[in-house]
């Protein structure tokens, strides 16, 4: 009876931390400024990779010439960034 408890209660915790553990896919990643010459990444894994991508393709020549200032913020601003230009824009959503 013991070991049925505490697997449940392992399997519980697995499930909860898996759950709580990921990060929601609708959450913005990046901001462009008004005049496109800065991006503002998320300061973590995805942020570091869509920067890769950036220079890489800055390399190979895809994009242009003049390829835009990248700069990290916390992926709290970002957030807090997008929503205040939705507001100004009125394109929040009504959920």
């Amino acid at each position: 009876m013991m070991k049925k408890k505490i697997l449940l209660l392992v399997v519980g915790i697995t499930l909860i931390t898996f759950t709580y553990g990921q990060t929601p896919k609708d959450v913005p990643v990046s901001v462009v400024s008004h005049q496109k010459d800065t991006l503002y990444l998320a300061n973590n894994d995805v942020g570091y990779m869509i920067q890769e991508v950036w220079d890489e393709n800055y390399e190979n020549g895809y994009y242009g010439e003049e390829k835009p200032i990248i700069i990290f913020k916390s992926p709290d601003w970002i957030i807090k960034e997008n929503n205040r230009r939705k507001k100004e824009n009125g394109t929040e959503s009504a959920n």
